[in-house]
């Protein structure tokens, strides 16, 4: 089965990003988003644990206030939730500035990661020690035949980026997009 699914999707997805941290507690990670057309948002997203009965359940509070979303209860988790629901709220709002389908735009992330993604090993720092991890990027719109009817052309152009690492609670270090100015 291993062999069926790409490097990029099971260092994502398959991995048990979870098996380093308590039974309970949160993990709070720093949202940030900037630019010239984008509102500027800084906030959090946490995600919380609590277990009962050999069972855990992940609850993520994404973002506050206005910007807060709703997100369900994962029983049993090992994947980090928020890679998850970073590109879900991703999709939707690839959908609200460009029009089209979300679906649209979840077929080209999956075939990125399954087909194209670039993986490397990188260090970073992290609590004032260097730290290893994998460093996943893709660019699934370059090759998207449908780019060019995005409503943002620029989007055409985005790229993402992942960092994993068993060695930082949540096994997620960071994930980031980019989309470049129309010039």
């Amino acid at each position: 089965e291993d062999a069926a699914i790409s490097v990029a999707n099971r260092l994502l997805f398959a991995t048990d990003h979870l098996k380093n941290l308590a039974t309970d507690g949160n993990l709070v990670y720093d949202f940030k988003q900037s630019g010239s057309q984008e509102t500027p948002i800084k906030d959090t997203i946490t995600l919380k644990l609590t277990s009962q009965d050999k069972h855990r359940q992940a609850q993520v509070l994404y973002l506050s206030g206005e910007q807060q979303l709703w997100t369900p209860t994962f029983d049993d988790p090992d994947s980090n939730p928020i890679l998850l629901l970073f590109l879900q709220h991703d999709i939707t709002e690839m959908q609200r500035i460009n029009g089209g389908q979300w679906r649209h735009f979840q077929k080209y992330i999956k075939l990125a990661l399954e087909q194209s993604a670039k993986v490397e090993n990188v260090n970073f720092d992290y609590a004032g020690q260097t730290r290893h991890g994998q460093k996943i990027g893709i660019a699934p719109y370059v090759n998207d035949p449908d780019k060019d009817r995005f409503a943002n052309k620029a989007y055409g152009h985005k790229t993402y980026e992942f960092i994993v690492s068993s060695e930082v609670p949540g096994g997620l270090y960071r994930i980031s997009t980019w989309v470049p100015t129309a010039a």
